[in-house]
């Protein structure tokens, strides 16, 4: 008679699936998960020197669309931002950069959550003068809260505590982000695409941090 044995799991395989059901690694995939589905909504999005009135021409019968996609795209991630920022800081403790990163990361989820509460205010309101001004300031802020979060992926790209691959994410986010923050900043719509390859890199950024996080955080409980 012969029996068929169940061969046991390998111990670097164990960790590796329970860092993925680690809470910084549902952060970061969240996070993602949250953009794109802000993204795909397909809720109206105005120009940056739109006027007033048709900035208001363009929400009409949308309102419960924006809110959605401001609560997705600004609301829900700038907890992510603390959650994966502090954790980034903690990871590069004892580094002379480790303070920055965390200041940036909070001031990026600050201004994150800010930009949720305007455009639910923008939403609401009906004023052609206030719609145009709480959409320019809503966009002035996004080039707010790239420029925090390039500092974020130029301090993780300049510390020796993260895998290689982060780092380069790091680099390639710092990068991208200067670009688009000045065109948002500054409201220079001919400039605007510079966002779309920060965003992805964004996106990658914040999700493979988390996972690599919670690895660190896997690695060490089990040794």
């Amino acid at each position: 008679m012969t029996t068929n044995a169940t061969r046991p799991q390998s111990p670097a395989v164990r960790p590796r699936r329970s860092a993925l059901l680690h809470p910084l690694a549902l952060t970061g995939i969240a996070y993602t998960v949250s953009w794109t589905a802000g993204l795909s909504i397909g809720a109206p999005s105005p120009g940056m020197h739109d006027s007033g009135s048709s900035i208001v021409a363009q929400l009409r019968g949308h309102s419960g669309m924006m809110d959605l996609q401001f609560v997705l795209t600004e609301g829900l991630p700038a907890i992510g931002l603390v959650l994966i920022c502090l954790g980034l800081a903690r990871g590069a403790a004892g580094t002379r950069g480790a303070r920055t990163l965390g200041a940036a990361g909070l001031a990026a989820a600050l201004v994150s959550a800010v930009q949720c509460v305007l455009g639910l205010l923008l939403v609401s309101a009906s004023a052609p003068g206030t719609v145009q001004a709480l959409w320019q300031t809503t966009v002035r802020l996004d080039g707010a809260k790239m420029l925090a979060l390039a500092v974020v992926g130029a301090v993780t790209a300049a510390s020796a505590s993260f895998p290689r691959f982060l780092r380069l994410l790091g680099g390639g986010l710092a990068v991208s982000l200067i670009a688009s923050a000045l065109a948002y900043g500054l409201l220079l719509p001919s400039l605007a695409w510079l966002a779309y390859p920060g965003g992805l890199l964004l996106l990658a950024f914040v999700t493979a941090a988390g996972i690599v996080l919670a690895r660190a955080r896997v690695g060490r409980s089990v040794s």
